[in-house]
């Protein structure tokens, strides 16, 4: 079991011939991505046995679900008429002492073949745009929201994990950006981060890049936040 489960375990393989996990076994880079957030959260190994337990990053609590797809009760997200997206896991980051709330999700994709539109795709536009129109929509003051008799801000971000490599995915055209002088050219790392796109690697290092995409605003947030207004009938 994994720590800081909520609702439903995590089952992780136990690496045992004689043993199977179900329903719904994580496949390899979902695994990957709950044991590395455990390493990186806990790299002595000192993690909370118990899966009713918070996890810790400094002195925000974690709570980690598995998000089933197509189940009635899984959060999921579209940007029209188009397919629902449901992110493989919620991670739930609480803030006591700012009084902020992340609903966070990821989501491990190989993106080469599972995102084919590239940043025009529906899967990148619901981790991009589309957590911005539902934080407008959960109250009349867009993140403001009221918890055990206090104002809380919730935030809904996510972030896709590529188990493409930065190499097979930068080579693509329909990742390609346009440069200072109007060219096209391929992203960078930085770039692909900023559109939340962050690279599983055989470290924990990007878990770091993973929670501070969930719970810190880039530039780009900045401007899509400003466009979710134009779906609010309140705001002009």
């Amino acid at each position: 079991l994994a720590p800081g489960s909520v609702y439903q375990p995590l089952l992780l393989d136990p690496k045992q011939e004689h043993i199977d996990v179900g329903p719904g076994k994580l496949d390899e880079h979902e695994e990957a991505f709950v044991r590395d957030l455990i390493r990186f959260l806990y790299p002595a190994g000192n993690h909370p046995k118990s899966d009713k337990t918070p996890l810790k990053w400094g002195h925000k609590e974690i709570w980690l679900k598995r998000n089933i797809e197509k189940h009635e009760e899984s959060f999921r997200l579209r940007v029209d008429d188009s397919d629902w997206f449901y992110p493989d896991f919620i991670v739930w980051i609480v803030d006591y002492a700012t009084r902020t709330q992340t609903f966070g999700f990821v989501d491990p994709k190989g993106l080469t073949i599972g995102a084919g539109g590239g940043w025009s795709d529906y899967k990148i536009v619901s981790t991009l745009y589309v957590p911005h129109v539902v934080e407008r929509q959960l109250a009349s003051s867009g993140q403001k929201v009221e918890f055990e008799g206090e104002e809380w801000t919730f935030r809904v971000r996510g972030v896709l994990v590529s188990t493409s490599t930065f190499a097979s995915l930068s080579a693509l055209a329909k990742f390609n950006l346009n440069d200072e002088d109007g060219k096209l050219v391929a992203p960078t790392e930085a770039d692909f981060k900023l559109g939340r796109i962050v690279f599983q690697k055989p470290d924990t290092v990007y878990i770091d890049d993973v929670l501070q995409l969930l719970t810190d605003d880039t530039s780009i947030d900045d401007l899509l936040s400003l466009s979710a207004r134009l779906v609010d009938g309140n705001a002009y």
